[in-house]
């Protein structure tokens, strides 16, 4: 064991700052976000996560026309992180229109459906109309409050990803996260019954017995590449509950996670990777770049930093 002077303060200086380094030079490439101009700039996203012919794709004309009418009402210009494969708002930070009037909660929820063609690239306000939106989560902090809102399209949940709003103590919004793809497209009508979703599951199940918890599958909209249309729900496999998702029309196995654990029911020892964010998935073959690179797949295989 070292002892207190011995402590390598020469190494941990250098590795310390070789972090910093790497900070700056990510943020300065905008290695999670760009600007829009079509391709890759950074050459560690065009070497290791995102191929060379990879074309991002540019802030819908809709967004941006939606973010000049936001600019010229706000009292401080908004500044928008684009999501590359989506080409709308991924992070927004402004200061918007004061309104005392209203909870926090309802502050957030109004400023989200007035600038709704902004996040969902969408200005026709007949499909507008068919967002809407339920307080989430509410979490208080000294200077403001961070309001989290359920997504629904049609009447259908969005199941992973949504929006968040930081509301200010003056009544403002000063921030939006955006994790919402572009569902419009999504066929809404299921080729299976709720019925056929529980035959599968308990298929997948084998011999074990499967009880029903929390009801029948409902459906839900599964944001992934493209998204999709999914039955989900509780079952108790054993003694064991499990969160099922189902493709409404393909009948396929999405998920079948234990609830505390990473196990999957269709090979319990198969290692898991963390379920992706919608803005964070990347075409297939950026991962056999990186694949080729390190010798592993980053979806199935977590990073670990050596003992030293």
């Amino acid at each position: 064991m070292r002892s207190f002077r011995r402590l390598p303060w020469r190494e941990l200086a250098f590795w310390s700052l070789l972090i910093v380094i790497s900070g700056l030079v990510l943020y300065q490439t905008d290695f999670f976000e760009s600007a829009g101009n079509g391709k890759a700039k950074s050459q560690l996203i065009d070497n290791y996560y995102i191929p060379k012919d990879f074309t991002q794709k540019k802030p819908l004309t809709v967004a941006r026309k939606a973010l000049a009418r936001l600019n010229s009402e706000s009292p401080k210009k908004w500044y928008v992180r684009w999501n590359m494969f989506t080409g709308l708002p991924r992070m927004m930070t402004g200061t918007g229109e004061k309104s005392r009037a209203q909870t926090n909660e309802e502050i957030a929820k109004t400023f989200v459906k007035k600038h709704l063609a902004l996040l969902v690239g969408m200005e026709d306000s007949i499909y507008l109309s068919d967002f809407s939106f339920e307080v989430k989560s509410s979490g208080f902090f000294r200077t403001f409050t961070s309001i989290g809102l359920r997504t629904y399209y049609r009447g259908i949940e969005v199941l992973n990803g949504g929006l968040s709003a930081d509301v200010n103590n003056e009544g403002q919004v000063i921030s939006i996260s955006n994790s919402l793809t572009n569902i419009q497209s999504i066929d809404l009508n299921p080729s299976i019954s709720a019925e056929d979703a529980d035959r599968i599951i308990r298929e997948t199940a084998g011999q074990k017995e499967v009880m029903q918890v929390e009801g029948p599958l409902r459906l839900g909209i599964y944001q992934s590449t493209p998204a999709r249309l999914a039955y989900h729900g509780y079952r108790k496999v054993g003694i064991w509950t499990w969160r099922f998702m189902i493709d409404a029309h393909t009948g396929e196995l999405i998920m079948s996670r234990r609830l505390g654990h990473d196990d999957d029911l269709r090979n319990p020892d198969a290692p898991r990777a963390p379920e992706p964010s919608p803005a964070d998935t990347l075409p297939d073959s950026a991962y056999e770049i990186f694949k080729n690179k390190f010798g592993f797949d980053p979806r199935t295989r977590s990073i670990k930093m050596p003992n030293r």
